[in-house]
């Protein structure tokens, strides 16, 4: 019986291949409905956490069949194997929708302008967009401190060329590369400041460690790490409302957020004055921004 019943998923993976378009149209109806679901309609929270749970249960599901029939499409075997990286939101056919998807959920302009204030970025200073995704981070900071030498890096060659878009739309000068968090190509001591949003919660906890070891590398000593991802929920509806966030991007990825456990990281690969500086309340949780310094 068992058998028979895994003699579908070849079938499955065919199907949706074939109407990959049809799926995608369909993420992205599902994703509208999460961002303005709770701006149209005025529903309780216990209706708003069914609905959305119901939402994103579908939605995990469509993306899961997506990258599946992307991954059947092709023979492993015969490619090489290209470095490992996270798309933005976790799938690859979420990407288009970053930019409206974080502006409406996670209090954008208010956490990354408190942020760059945090930094307290100085004229001539160099500074590090680590996982920069579409640059929008990239973008404030040079508007900011024009004077500062920005440089933005990320291991998605997509959100890179979007980040470029927009980066010559605002009429900046910032510098992107492609590279992973856990290989960075930059000598040692070359930034003053390494800046990061919402992507450690991506890594699972060796290649947290692999980045947090390559930030302190790259970091003159007295530099500033700052940072702003998921942290430990100020309270239950908090946790509650992070809970979606972990089907999307995984328990194993995030439970050492959850925990409050990214202090005890950095202290780990040897940063000193590790703090965590604020908490912002978010329709899917608690943001939390950090500081460290590389010691002199």
């Amino acid at each position: 019986m068992a058998g028979s019943n895994l003699k579908f998923v070849p079938r499955i993976r065919r199907a949706v291949a074939r109407h990959r378009p049809g799926m995608r149209a369909l993420i992205g109806v599902l994703a509208l409905l999460v961002i303005l679901d709770p701006v149209l309609f005025d529903r309780s929270i216990v209706h708003l956490l069914v609905w959305h749970s119901v939402i994103f249960l579908i939605l995990l599901l469509a993306l899961l069949m997506v990258e599946s029939a992307q991954d059947a499409s092709f023979d492993e075997r015969a490619q090489p194997r290209a470095p490992r990286f996270v798309p933005a939101l976790g799938f690859k056919a979420l990407t288009p929708l970053y930019d409206g998807v974080v502006k409406a959920t996670t209090r954008e302009g208010l956490f990354k302008q408190t942020l760059i204030a945090q930094a307290n970025i100085q004229p001539g200073q160099h500074v590090l967009d680590l996982a920069c995704g579409t640059g929008t981070l990239a973008v404030q900071m040079a508007q900011f401190q024009p004077l500062a030498q920005i440089t933005g890096v990320d291991g998605d060659p997509e959100v890179l060329a979007r980040a470029r878009k927009k980066v010559e739309r605002a009429g900046v000068r910032v510098r992107l590369d492609h590279a992973n968090a856990t290989a960075l190509p930059y000598g040692a001591g070359q930034f003053d400041r390494v800046m990061t949003s919402l992507f450690f919660h991506h890594l699972d906890w060796p290649d947290k460690q692999r980045a947090a070891s390559e930030i302190l590398r790259v970091l003159k000593p007295g530099g500033e790490l700052h940072m702003a991802d998921w942290g430990r929920p100020a309270n239950r509806l908090m946790r509650w409302l992070f809970f979606p966030v972990q089907v999307l991007d995984g328990f194993a990825n995030t439970r050492s957020h959850v925990a409050g456990q990214l202090v005890e990281l950095f202290q780990q690969a040897g940063f000193q004055a590790v703090v965590e500086r604020g908490r912002i309340s978010t329709m899917f949780g608690t943001l939390s921004l950090y500081s460290a310094a590389r010691p002199h």
